[in-house]
């Protein structure tokens, strides 16, 4: 069985990376696919195209040459294009395979990251690094590296970068969103955020203010026309949806919310945008005493502490939220979440523990109680394999020496097991039982008295016992053979008579007793009187 558990082990070792490499390329295959399918509906450009497949052939051929770690994280990029094949439209076929090829020059020359990466390509696009997954596309961080360009007033990044966002917009109607094509927290994709689609629309109005460009203008205002579907509707009011597919209430997307959009509203003049933002604000101060614990912040409603990431995150939109607004409310929640990360918080001692004391105040001495000098296993002398008779026979429990915690002899309420193991192992034991015994008692008469209490009942019961086994035969004689069977049933006396004579030598004169107990006209001896009259 062995070596076939190490043969099936070694199979499915070497089986593994062939079906890595099978389903890398039946995803290849779903992937060119689609692409030829985009040429025919021209969504994508022949030169296009060709980039892609490309992009393809080259991450298949990594998969087979890399090391196995970063060629199953390609294997795993080739799946996330597979879903989308009969969708490639430009901005679509533009995300997926940016992405690709970006995790191919990354990993061809990188090892797998241990901790949260961002890579910018060359238009300054983030990709950012999560496990199980592969460098993504991430819309919420690409929008804060365009709001942190355009207020640094870089304007050449600004202007690449806001170029590089816009087309990878899926224009839906007269609103524009920005998809993640993964799968993260139970998220089928694509899939969108509320926080994001705010964090676009302040990006490309801040972007507008820098640039003029009325392009940017116009796609701030798209973008701000995708927030109101990403609200969920609460009893204190409205609240941003930072995952799409879920009702998580998470009280940084709702914060962020607020101040992209009030630095929106004031940009483009939007007043249902700064209505909006008012709301959003309202509903917050209803619920922010339920994520406030008085010494740090729930990252959700109903939830876990958040991390110190998070926290110090939220720490700092309050700050933002304060001078935005001038609210007394906010700019108090900013200096308290403030103290919450700089001031060490105050310990106050509780009452001191009560002492335990191993002697109780009613003077008797549990059998299990705890003593720190002698434990009461060691003052009671448990031990493996010790019999009850190693020292002295036994006695009938009597209630005359106790012991107390420090292991001397006194009034107490010990059992009779108890007590024998403690008195074996103190000093002047012998000499005490000598003096309690009555005169011209031995350590045979113990022996003796034990053996006609005990031997006898525990001859009768031993399952192994030659009288139990004797006593079971006869019983199933009785029940089996009629009066007639005489003959055969006298030959099994001599059986039964040796039977007895066995257990008699091992249970002594006390044997005899037990047989002459009657039994209800079951035990041996009437058996044997019925046969012989």
């Amino acid at each position: 069985m062995r070596r076939a558990a190490v043969g099936v082990a070694a199979a499915v070792a070497l089986l593994v990376p062939s079906v890595a490499h099978a389903t890398a390329a039946n995803d290849a295959a779903l992937a060119r696919k689609g692409i030829t399918h985009a040429v025919a509906k021209q969504w994508v450009k022949p030169p296009d195209a060709y980039r892609y497949r490309s992009a393809v052939t080259r991450a298949l051929q990594d998969v087979k040459t890399l090391p196995k770690l970063r060629g199953y994280v390609l294997a795993s990029q080739l799946s996330q294009l597979a879903p989308f094949w009969d969708s490639y439209t430009s901005p679509r076929a533009l995300a997926l395979f940016s992405q690709l090829e970006v995790n191919l020059d990354y990993f061809e020359t990188h090892r797998v990251p241990t901790t949260r990466v961002d890579v910018a390509d060359e238009d300054g696009v983030v990709y950012r690094w999560f496990p199980r997954l592969v460098l993504v596309f991430h819309p919420l961080a690409n929008f804060g590296a365009l709001n942190a360009a355009a207020a640094a007033e870089d304007v050449e990044a600004t202007r690449t970068l806001a170029d590089a966002l816009l087309a990878r917009a899926i224009p839906r109607g007269s609103r524009l969103i920005w998809e993640y094509q993964f799968r993260f927290a139970g998220g089928r994709p694509p899939w969108a955020s509320g926080m994001a689609q705010a964090v676009a629309a302040q990006a490309l109005a801040r972007s507008y203010a820098l640039l003029q460009d009325p392009v940017l203008s116009a796609a701030a205002v798209r973008a701000y026309a995708s927030v109101p579907p990403f609200l969920l509707p609460l009893a204190s009011g409205p609240w941003i949806r930072l995952y799409g597919f879920n009702s998580q209430v998470v009280l940084n997307a709702q914060l962020q919310a607020i101040v992209s959009l009030l630095e929106y509203a004031q940009t483009s003049g939007d007043g249902e945008a700064s209505a909006l933002a008012a709301q959003l604000s309202v509903s917050a101060q209803a619920l922010f005493p339920r994520f406030d614990t008085g010494d740090w912040s729930r990252y959700q409603l109903g939830g876990a502490y958040a991390t110190r990431e998070y926290q110090t995150f939220v720490t700092d939109l309050l700050a933002k939220l304060a001078k935005l607004t001038q609210d007394p409310f906010w700019v108090d929640a900013s200096k308290r979440f403030r103290a919450y990360l700089t001031v060490a918080p105050q310990v106050t001692p509780g009452p001191a523990t009560p002492a335990v004391w191993p002697q109780p105040l009613d003077g008797r001495l549990s059998r299990h109680g705890a003593d720190p000098v002698h434990p009461l296993p060691a003052r009671l002398g448990h031990a493996c394999n010790q019999r009850r008779c190693h020292d002295v026979p036994p006695r009938p429990r009597r209630a005359d020496a106790h012991v107390d915690a420090a292991g001397r002899a006194r009034a107490g309420d010990l059992s009779g097991a108890d007590r024998d193991l403690q008195l074996r192992r103190q000093e002047g034991h012998l000499q005490a039982r000598a003096r309690r015994r009555p005169l011209g008692h031995s350590a045979a008469d113990d022996l003796r008295r034990f053996a006609r209490r005990h031997y006898a009942e525990l001859a009768g019961r031993r399952p192994g016992h030659a009288l139990a086994r004797a006593r079971r035969r006869l019983r199933r004689s009785s029940r089996r053979q009629s009066p007639a069977d005489a003959g055969p049933r006298a030959a099994a006396d001599g059986r039964h008579d040796r039977a007895r004579r066995t257990a008699g030598n091992l249970a002594g004169d006390a044997q005899g007793d037990e047989l002459r107990r009657p039994d209800d006209g079951l035990s041996p001896r009437n058996h044997h009187t019925a046969r012989i009259t």
